[in-house]
């Protein structure tokens, strides 16, 4: 009976030291990462003028961040990394004075150690001028012919801000 106690006991001992080392590295591993919480907002720039007479529905496009996002003073995402995303729509100026849109949208960036972070909320659309009045007036009064005029096509300048925000919860490896 003393031998079952005194087992019992050790058992006790050697479950509580093991479940402190167990503890004690993952509080170590735990240090090396940064929490990047959901919603953190990242601030980017186009890297090039999006045309919508250029750029078809589907296109990848790049952009490029402005500003480190930083937890707790350290950087997880430095500027001028790399974000990605696509084209969502793109329509030509048609006939009539119908103008050309263009609408894009931030998919992804590159964190410090890699990983590729997907983000929500950053859409772009632009529409060109609508020249359907002057081309349906000038064409019922004028000529027929003017009726052919087209709106213009849309453009996103080159340097163009866009903000999007992490889509989750991301360890973020930090030297």
């Amino acid at each position: 009976m003393i031998t079952a106690i005194k087992h019992s006991i050790l058992l006790k001992v050697i479950s509580i030291v093991l479940a402190f080392n167990i503890l004690g590295i993952s509080a170590i591993s735990a240090n090396d990462k940064i929490i990047l919480n959901s919603g953190t907002s990242v601030i980017m720039e186009t890297t090039q003028p999006i045309k919508s007479e250029v750029v078809k529905a589907g296109y990848t496009l790049y952009f490029k961040v402005l500003y480190d996002v930083k937890v707790n003073d350290k950087i997880v995402i430095p500027a001028g990394s790399r974000a990605t995303g696509q084209v969502v729509r793109s329509e030509m100026a048609k006939g009539l004075g119908k103008p050309g849109a263009v609408e894009v949208q931030v998919n992804s960036v590159e964190a410090l150690d890699g990983q590729v972070i997907p983000l929500v909320g950053g859409n772009l659309y632009q529409a060109g001028d609508d020249n359907q009045t002057e081309a349906i007036l000038l064409g019922v009064l004028l000529c027929i012919l003017f009726l052919t005029i087209k709106g213009d096509n849309a453009v996103i300048p080159s340097g163009t801000m866009i903000t999007a925000a992490t889509a989750g919860t991301y360890y973020i490896a930090v030297e």
